[in-house]
């Protein structure tokens, strides 16, 4: 409530294949969905920026969305007007088969961070 944005999962895939990227050997892509929505006046757009946004493994290994990989859907920063949602995917390159997994959101000038469980 303190950014105005409202965030959800809608899907995590595994080893995905971006377009651009091969992973490395012995690692994989992970594509998580979300939908950004903006839910209330907080006096102009909402800026979100996808290093909001890592992906914590079952030991605490946090990782960074990869600022290369394009699967054609990849998250973008940007201002998002009142009343407006968007969705794009958040590529992770993590050692393959890591699991379990936790999508960590800290929206921009929030003092919470929020994790949700994948599957």
């Amino acid at each position: 409530t303190d950014t105005g944005v409202e965030m959800t999962v809608l899907d995590i895939q595994r080893n995905v294949q971006p377009n651009n990227l091969a992973a490395a050997n012995g690692m994989e892509f992970v594509a998580v969905s979300v939908q950004l929505r903006s839910v209330q006046p907080a006096g102009g757009p909402k800026k979100f920026s996808v290093n909001d946004f890592q992906l914590q493994n079952g030991q605490g290994v946090l990782y960074s969305p990869d600022p290369q990989a394009d699967n054609g859907r990849r998250l973008q920063d940007m201002q998002l007007p009142e009343n407006v949602i968007t969705e794009g995917d958040l590529l992770f390159h993590i050692p393959l088969g890591d699991a379990p997994l936790f999508l960590v959101w800290q929206g921009t000038g929030s003092q919470q961070t929020y994790t949700i469980a994948l599957q």
